[in-house]
C-alpha cells in the first residue's frame, strides 16, 4: 500500500464519519427542538407529511452510512479495513523514517526537522491493538442491534411484521449509537494524527463538542425560524 493510498482511504473514510454524524445530529435536533418548544411543535405538525418524510430518510441514511462504516466485506474501506491496513503497514507508514521523510516535503530546515523527533514517541504496534481492543465493543453493539435493522428493514424488505420491527427499535439507544460514532470518529483521528505527525494515541483526548454544537445549532436555527414564521402566521 502506497502512502497516497492511505491518505485517500483515510481521508474517505473520515468524511463518512463525519457524514454519518451530521445525520444523527440534526435529526436528534428535529425531535429536541419539538419537544422543548411548542412553535416548532405546531410547525412540524401543520406539514406533517412532510416532516415525517424528512425523519424517515434522515433515519434510512444513517442506517446505511452506519453499515458503510462498519462494513465487514474485504472489498469496503470501513473501520476494520483501516485497522487492517494500519496494522499490516505499520512499520512502512508510521515509523520516524517514513514520517521524517513526510515531514522533509514541508521544506523544514534540517535543524527544525531533527529537533522535531526529538523525545517523539517511538512507534509501537501495540497502539494499534489497544484501539482494536477498545473498538470491539462498539463493533459488536453495531452487529448486535443496528446490523440487524440495517439488513431487514432499511437495506432490504425482509421485515413485514410491525412488531418484529418494533422489537428491533427497542433495542435502539440514543446515547450509545452516539457513543459508538464518536469512537470511530475518535479513532479514525488518532490514527490521522499518528501518520501525520507521529503522536501516540492515546483515547478520550479528541473533542467532539464543537462540531456537536455546530450542527445542532444549524439545524436549531432552521426549526427556529420556521416555528417562528408559523406563529406570526397564526396570530
Amino acid at each position: 500500500m502506497t502512502e497516497a493510498e492511505f491518505e485517500r482511504n483515510c481521508e474517505r473514510l473520515w468524511g463518512e464519519i463525519e457524514d454519518t454524524v451530521a445525520i444523527f445530529y440534526t435529526a436528534e435536533e428535529i425531535q429536541d427542538c419539538a419537544r422543548r418548544d411548542e412553535n416548532i411543535l405546531n410547525a412540524i405538525q401543520n406539514d406533517s407529511l412532510f416532516w415525517n418524510v424528512q425523519v424517515h430518510a434522515l433515519q434510512s441514511a444513517l442506517f446505511i452510512a452506519l453499515g458503510r462504516i462498519f462494513d465487514i466485506s474485504g472489498d469496503a474501506y470501513s473501520i476494520h479495513k483501516l485497522m487492517r491496513d494500519t496494522g499490516q503497514h505499520f512499520t512502512i507508514l508510521f515509523s520516524h523514517q517514513a514520517l521524517r521523510a513526510r515531514k522533509a516535503k514541508l521544506n523544514l530546515r534540517s535543524q527544525d526537522l531533527d529537533n522535531y523527533f526529538v523525545g517523539l514517541w517511538e512507534p509501537d504496534l501495540l497502539a494499534v491493538k489497544t484501539l482494536r481492543k477498545a473498538l470491539a465493543p462498539h463493533v459488536k453493539r453495531y452487529s448486535d442491534v443496528y446490523l440487524p435493522l440495517r439488513n431487514r428493514y432499511f437495506a432490504h424488505t425482509l421485515v413485514v411484521d410491525q412488531t418484529v420491527v418494533n422489537n428491533l427499535f427497542a433495542n435502539t439507544n440514543r446515547l450509545e449509537l452516539e457513543e459508538t460514532l464518536l469512537f470511530a470518529r475518535e479513532v479514525v483521528a488518532l490514527i490521522q494524527e499518528m501518520y501525520l505527525n507521529g503522536r501516540e494515541p492515546k483515547l478520550g483526548n479528541l473533542v467532539h463538542e464543537h462540531y456537536r454544537e455546530e450542527l445542532r445549532r444549524s439545524a436549531s436555527n432552521v426549526l427556529g425560524k420556521l416555528g417562528q414564521l408559523h406563529a406570526q402566521r397564526a396570530e
